[in-house]
């Protein structure tokens, strides 16, 4: 499996793959916040959180965050 780091360096690779791929129709703040280094870690650091604990893939962590950012879609 690899140590540690290993692990969190193949993941945050997948989360940048995956990020990659944004579309901006179903994600439109995720895809902005992207676009600068900063946004790109705080995405990363956050998606990572959530897999970690074992309860998100990264495709819904990143729904999630999307959700958190966007207005439309907030919950009461």
């Amino acid at each position: 499996m690899g140590t540690n780091q290993q692990v969190l360096d193949r993941l945050r690779n997948t989360i940048i793959q995956q990020i990659g791929q944004c579309d901006g129709k179903f994600m439109p703040f995720v895809c902005a916040m992207a676009k600068t280094e900063k946004g790109l870690n705080t995405i990363v650091q956050y998606v990572t959180n959530l897999v970690a604990q074992g309860d998100y893939e990264i495709a819904e962590a990143l729904f999630e965050k999307e959700r958190e950012l966007n207005p439309n879609l907030m919950r009461d």
